[in-house]
């Protein structure tokens, strides 16, 4: 497995702890890994050269001038809905505002190994497991698959019973038979969450939650019941509460 690496962070220091403690988390995996990290000091020079690679994680430097790091996410996201971004920071005052851009952790200055080496672990077995994150959905047209990060919610159809739809992040609708019942038990660890009878919201994707509706970060809104709003609450808070663990 090939793992391309981008670390930005306007401190110089820091920047060469990550790049010392990636290079040493790396040292003792078999050589069945493999890896290449890119480094930069400001989002600018980031942005400018992004799309000479693919990475797939990028550690993120909240506080830096020009363009912090909320913003640089914010344009990578634009273009890659899988990319693994962990913000660092000396305060946890930006975590709040960083769950816009769906980040995979939150980790604390100083930069420590235990919590780099904790970070890689995780997104390594994610990687290496990601089969288990795809759905198969059989429709009319015929099986599709569909990756579970890319599963904004699904409804039923008004009108027809078992009848469902599945909405993606790059709008495709698949519609296919089931329950809404079903699929929240299959996909409850997962973070999927009923907003409201007949519907069920990937928690993930979930922009603003307000009194009676959710919005999501395509600005699609969704309607919350009294019932399922504690639910959805207690769900978001504790995703928060991971991402600086």
């Amino acid at each position: 497995m090939f793992i391309n690496i981008l670390i930005c962070d306007y401190c110089q220091e820091d920047l060469m702890t990550f790049k010392k403690n990636i290079e040493r988390f790396f040292f003792n995996l078999p050589d069945t890994y493999d890896y290449h990290i890119d480094s930069f000091s400001l989002g600018t020079e980031l942005l400018k050269k992004y799309n000479e690679n693919h990475y797939q994680i990028v550690f993120l430097d909240i506080e830096m001038p020009e363009i912090n790091g909320l913003e640089v996410a914010k344009k990578l996201r634009e273009n890659n809905n899988s990319l693994f971004i962990i913000f660092v920071s000396s305060y946890d005052q930006f975590m709040k505002d960083s769950f816009e851009v769906q980040p995979y952790q939150y980790l604390e200055k100083p930069i420590m190994f235990d919590s780099t080496k904790k970070v890689l672990q995780s997104i390594i077995k994610t990687l290496s497991n990601n089969q288990s994150s795809i759905l198969t959905i059989s429709t009319v047209d015929g099986d599709y698959l569909i990756n579970l990060k890319e599963l904004m919610y699904i409804q039923n159809i008004k009108g027809k019973k078992n009848y469902l739809e599945f909405h993606l992040q790059s709008g495709e609708i698949y519609i296919t038979n089931g329950t809404i019942q079903s699929w929240e038990n299959a996909l409850k660890e997962y973070g999927f969450v009923p907003s409201m009878r007949g519907i069920l919201v990937n928690i993930y994707h979930i922009k603003i939650i307000q009194s009676t509706q959710v919005i999501l970060k395509n600005n699609e809104s969704l309607p919350l019941s009294r019932r399922q709003a504690k639910i959805i609450h207690e769900t978001f808070v504790n995703h928060v509460i991971s991402l600086i663990k």
